[in-house]
């Protein structure tokens, strides 16, 4: 097992969060061919419109998410002419196989990537902080 210390408190985290959402959703929203290819391009600009205003942690939000991390990789693909990026959001992850790259679409994967990486990071926290009350309520409720 793996222990990853946390090296900033959860609000600067969440602050960190909110900032690199930001500046993600200004890319996202100022690229077309992003939202134009969306199944859902009402709910990809309501997305957009959360993420500038750093409404960043709607659980519901993830299948846009994942549906612009798709489109990236889809788009950095073509560039190329063969698949060679695997990303997972979530980990904040990139792995680039082949040794040609794309300067702007990699800018935007790694922005996105930063921003997915800390918002996980804050919603694993508020998880673990919710799992940790929860088992502090069932500890002090039992008697000896």
């Amino acid at each position: 097992m793996t222990y990853i210390p946390f090296l900033q408190s959860l609000e600067e985290t969440s602050v960190a969060a909110i900032l690199a959402a930001r500046q993600f959703a200004e890319i996202w929203g100022d690229l077309p061919k992003l939202i134009q290819h969306s199944d859902d391009q009402e709910e990809t600009l309501k997305t957009v419109r959360r993420l500038k205003s750093g409404d960043v942690f709607k659980l519901h939000d993830e299948f846009a998410l994942e549906e612009v991390e798709k489109q990236l990789v889809d788009w950095f693909d073509t560039l190329s002419g063969t698949t060679f990026l695997e990303v997972d959001g979530k980990a904040g992850m990139i792995n680039v196989i082949e040794a040609e790259q794309t300067k702007e679409v990699l800018s935007h994967l790694e922005r996105y990537l930063k921003f997915r990486a800390l918002r996980q990071e804050v919603l694993d926290r508020v998880a673990a902080e919710m799992a940790l009350a929860h088992l502090r309520d069932e500890l002090g409720s039992i008697s000896i």
